[in-house]
C-alpha cells in the first residue's frame, strides 16, 4: 500500500497481482490506466507524479502522472567497473548485473534514487529526472538499503567496509549516510556498532530507526544544524513524532519490509 499525495487529495494505491488499484480517502474507486498491461511490483510518488517498476523490466523506472495515460521508461546506470566486480568475485560473491532488480525507490520533482540488487550486493543509483543521467553513489562493492530523497538530500543505510570473506564485527551493522545534492558532498552520520536503517530526510532533521542494545527499537532524530548532533530531549522527539505522524507510519512500514527481507534471506 502506498499513499499518493495528489493535487486532488490523498490517494491510496494498492498493488495486487501486478495491477494497481486506487481509492480516495473516502473509499471511492479512482480510475487510472498508466500501468495497463504491465506487472507492477513497486511504486513511489510525489504529488501527481508516480514512478513504478515492472516485473518484465526490473531495472527500469517508469514515470507517469495521475490523470494522464501512458508512462515514460528510464534506464539506469548501475554497472560497476571490472575491477570492482572482480573484487566482489574474489570475496566469493557472484555479480549478476544481467538479472539485477530494483529493491527500493524514492523520488522528488528533480531526482530519483533506487537501490539495485546485483546479487553480490545492492548499489545506490541516483537519477537526474531532467537530464536522464544516472550514476552509482558511493562504493559499488558495499550493500545499501532504504534510500530516501527529500529537501535536497539523499540519505540511506549502508554496510561500508563489510567484506563477507573476512568479516570484521564492527562492520556488521548498518550506518546512515547523507549526500547533499547541492554540493555533491557525502557525510557519514553514524559510525558505531549499532544497527541503524530506514533514514528519512526532513526539512531540518534526519530520522532513522535504531536497534538498541537492550533489544528495543527507537526512532532517532538528528538536527541538520550544529554539525548534526543528536537530540537528547525526549520532549523534542515526542513533538516531532506528533507532527510527523504519516512520516513515522512510513518508518514502521519500512521496518516491517526490512524484517521480512531478513527473514527471506535467512530462509
Amino acid at each position: 500500500m502506498h499513499i499518493v499525495e495528489s493535487s486532488n487529495g490523498p490517494i491510496i494505491a494498492i498493488i495486487s497481482g501486478g495491477s494497481v488499484t486506487m481509492y480516495s480517502i473516502s473509499g471511492q474507486h479512482i480510475d487510472g490506466n498508466w500501468w495497463i498491461g504491465e506487472n507492477v511490483t513497486m511504486l513511489d510518488s510525489i504529488g501527481d507524479d508516480v514512478v513504478y517498476v515492472t516485473e518484465d523490466n526490473p531495472t527500469e523506472l517508469h514515470f507517469a502522472q495521475i490523470g494522464n495515460e501512458g508512462s515514460i521508461a528510464q534506464k539506469l546506470n548501475f554497472s560497476a567497473s571490472d575491477i570492482e566486480n572482480e573484487i566482489l568475485t574474489s570475496w566469493g560473491l557472484t555479480v549478476d548485473e544481467a538479472n539485477a532488480t530494483i529493491s527500493d525507490i524514492s523520488i522528488t520533482r528533480t531526482h530519483a534514487a533506487v537501490s539495485v540488487d546485483v546479487n553480490a550486493t545492492t548499489r545506490l543509483v541516483l537519477l537526474d529526472r531532467y537530464t536522464g543521467e544516472s550514476y552509482i553513489v558511493g562504493d559499488p562493492k558495499y550493500p545499501v538499503f532504504t534510500p530516501h530523497l527529500d529537501h535536497g538530500l539523499l540519505v540511506w543505510a549502508a554496510q561500508n567496509h563489510f567484506n563477507p570473506s573476512n568479516p570484521i564485527e564492527k562492520y556488521f551493522d548498518k550506518e546512515i549516510l547523507m549526500l547533499d545534492l547541492s554540493t555533491n558532498r557525502t557525510e557519514v552520520l553514524t559510525s558505531d556498532e549499532i544497527e541503524q536503517w530506514a533514514p528519512m530526510a526532513l526539512e531540518n532533521h534526519i530520522i532513522f530507526s535504531q536497534a538498541n542494545q537492550d533489544g528495543s527499537t527507537s526512532v532517532e532524530v538528528l538536527n541538520r544544524n550544529a554539525q548534526l548532533q543528536p537530540y537528547s530531549s525526549i520532549v523534542l522527539q515526542t513533538s516531532v513524532i506528533l507532527m510527523m505522524g504519516l512520516i513515522f507510519l512510513n518508518i514502521v512500514q519500512r521496518q516491517l519490509e526490512y524484517r521480512r527481507g531478513n527473514i527471506s534471506e535467512e530462509e
